[in-house]
């Protein structure tokens, strides 16, 4: 029989109190369609654009950006394997019968919206969203559906429905939508039975001419009702982490200057942040924002940590370098950010904080400077960002990607990621029973069993909790950890 001597009185060190969070980036399309639980895919019309000064070739199916980074395409579908099982479509998740659609860069809902959706209808013709491979309809919830749209010169009377799986409305509501500018219209749906592959349709009573800004479709019934999906942030609540990192990972960098993620793109109101195309193979619209990531970290009681840009796209994918005034124009979205976080309300972001509806501030526990990056562009950048952002935040702790402390730089935390095998984990439980006391602490702020046949198996799973517990033997040094990714 096994015996397990516990030593009271033989004290090593404290425990680390945040040894244990999460990391959540938009990837495996994680937030629209997840955590974010918009249900109408390309709600805003512009999965189908590809980037900026990149170039698409094979008839759409990938591109390439202007450094020679290829990544899939399919007309904004993203991986073929996400296309198997529903009919191609030139605007990705929309379909028409008895209609026509084109996208219309001429006549936007905003200046920062790429495009709008044009639909010419025959009487009876309709449009349709298929969502995430179909929409999820559960007895007797609620769901709220809203758009901006006009129509071209006659009031023109819709029908809003969704439908199950074999086509059977489930509910329906009916609008007119006015001719002349934008307006908004909103509707509310009430499932009377399940579905699993359900649909979304705007169909018109008579022949018309609509333009559609932007769309919505999620349920009411929302997570302490800030918005996010109820089932997946209880699981994360029972994880009983300490801190949330966010936004990622290399979404942060981007794959191409005009897809490095800043502040600016992801507050405001969802119609007016800007879309652009993630790393993992879609668009986002950027509706889960900075906002609604620190409203996560109250409502789970989550310290946040930042993830910033510090001038640099992924170097694994043919990095861009910004320089000179470009650089700046982060460090002055990183100030923002913070200041939008715990600025009081009469600073100008703490005004708009307030103005979206959380007047208190937030808390900002740890910035992190920069995602994966290495080497001597990112040391001088590194350091440029630490002594800007700690000499105006000295409170806030600020995390290095590298072990900049051996470049003689200011390192208060090193990262470190571990993506391997059940064997590398296994084989390096020890692996900070010698690292140099005298050092920075570490933060392990990605991890996974994610190569090798034991990815997404009860052994990975023991090989990882193997490595956390040499970690757990070194919390005097190593004081943060989170998994990757959790979805």
């Amino acid at each position: 029989m096994s015996k397990l001597s516990v030593k009271t009185k033989q004290v090593r060190f404290p425990v680390a109190p945040d040894l244990y969070g999460l990391f959540f980036e938009d990837i495996n399309r994680s937030v629209d369609g997840g955590l974010y639980p918009e249900m109408l895919r390309n709600r805003s019309f512009e999965d189908s654009i590809p980037p900026k000064r990149c170039t698409v070739s094979q008839g759409g199916v990938k591109f390439t950006t202007p450094l020679g980074w290829s990544d899939q395409f399919n007309g904004g579908e993203g991986l073929a394997r996400w296309m198997k099982g529903f009919p191609p479509t030139a605007i990705p998740a929309w379909y028409t019968q008895d209609a026509d659609m084109r996208l219309d860069a001429g006549d936007t809902l905003n200046d920062k919206r790429l495009v709008s959706l044009r639909v010419f209808l025959s009487p009876g013709g309709s449009l349709k969203n298929i969502g995430y491979q179909g929409m999820a309809f559960k007895t007797g919830a609620k769901y709220s559906f809203y758009m901006f749209a006009k129509a071209a010169d006659r009031a023109a009377p819709v029908t809003i429905s969704i439908h199950a799986d074999d086509g059977t409305i489930l509910d329906k509501k009916d609008l007119v939508v006015n001719p002349g500018a934008y307006g908004r219209y909103d509707c509310g749906f009430v499932a009377p039975k399940d579905a699993t592959k359900g649909y979304l349709t705007i169909t018109s009573l008579e022949a018309s001419e609509l333009c559609i800004g932007f769309t919505s479709l999620m349920p009411a019934d929302t997570y302490k009702g800030h918005g996010m999906r109820c089932d997946l942030m209880e699981i994360l609540d029972g994880i009983n982490a300490k801190f949330l990192r966010f936004p990622g990972g290399c979404i942060v960098e981007g794959f191409t200057k005009e897809t490095a993620m800043r502040f600016s793109n992801t507050i405001g109101p969802v119609w007016e942040r800007p879309s652009h195309m993630l790393m993992w193979h879609y668009r986002t619209t950027n509706g889960l924002g900075f906002h609604e990531y620190l409203q996560i970290c109250e409502d789970l009681d989550l310290e946040p940590m930042y993830v910033i840009n510090c001038g640099m796209t992924c170097q694994g994918r043919a990095m861009e370098l910004f320089e000179s005034e470009e650089i700046d124009d982060f460090l002055r979205e990183a100030f923002d950010a913070i200041e939008y976080a715990i600025g009081a309300t009469d600073t100008p972001m703490g005004r708009k904080r307030a103005a979206a509806g959380h007047p208190a501030p937030f808390k900002m526990s740890y910035i992190e400077i920069g995602n994966e990056n290495y080497g001597p562009e990112y040391n001088k950048r590194y350091q440029y960002f630490y002594d800007a952002l700690k000499k105006r935040y000295p409170s806030i702790k600020y995390i290095s990607n590298t072990h900049t402390e051996k470049d003689g730089l200011s390192t208060e935390i090193a990262d470190e990621h571990f993506y391997n095998t059940s064997h590398f984990f296994m084989e390096n439980i020890h692996m900070y029973d010698g690292y140099d006391r005298k050092g920075p602490d570490i933060f392990v702020g990605e991890y996974a069993v994610n190569t090798g046949e034991d990815s997404a198996t009860l052994r990975g799973a023991l090989a990882e909790a193997m490595f956390l517990m040499g970690i757990e033997h070194n919390q005097d040094i190593v004081k943060l950890t989170a998994y990757a990714p959790p979805f």
